[in-house]
């Protein structure tokens, strides 16, 4: 997963790269943002999360391991996401 919308982000690129060099057998689905909506805690509590969020959480939970690949400014934001999601997902 890369952390950037852009068509032509390095992260996303540094992705498709390392799909092309995986080991025979292996496979690295890579997914976007496109459909995550920004974190909202309260549209969180009032109707639990979107369609799409749901959907990023049952293939984490379903994956072998993730690679995530991030900007510097928005890791925080994005780490207390997927704290809050591992955490509520691996608790099921």
């Amino acid at each position: 997963m890369s952390g950037s919308l852009r068509r032509g982000s390095y992260n996303s690129a540094l992705l498709r790269a390392a799909a092309e060099l995986l080991p025979e057998g292996m496979t690295l689905d890579i997914v976007t943002l496109d459909d995550i909506p920004l974190y909202n805690e309260d549209l969180l509590s009032d109707a639990g999360f979107p369609e799409s969020v749901q959907q990023l959480r049952a293939r984490i939970a379903d994956a072998d391991a993730a690679v995530i690949l991030l900007r510097v400014q928005i890791v925080q934001p994005i780490q207390k996401f997927l704290h809050e999601t591992l955490h509520s997902t691996l608790a099921l």
